[in-house]
């Protein structure tokens, strides 16, 4: 899939994020980074959205994309 037709979905439903933030990781994960310099996955293309959280929980209300949401 796309990167850009991803970015555009993430930064859709999150308008708050930052595009120079997001993380492009090597297997097809994209992450945010926060204000914490914490890589939250918004986007994966196998499903897996585990990661190490800050403190304060900052990422509980971002939208995650998933590979689904491309389906037709």
């Amino acid at each position: 899939m796309e990167n850009k037709k991803i970015i555009e979905e993430i930064l859709k439903k999150n308008p708050e994020m930052n595009k120079e933030n997001l993380v492009f990781r090597l297997d097809g994960r994209i992450e945010y980074e926060c204000e914490h310099d914490v890589g939250h996955p918004v986007y994966s293309p196998d499903g897996d959205y585990l990661h190490g959280c800050c403190t304060d929980r900052c990422c509980e209300n971002y939208n995650l994309v998933f590979p689904k949401d491309f389906e037709d």
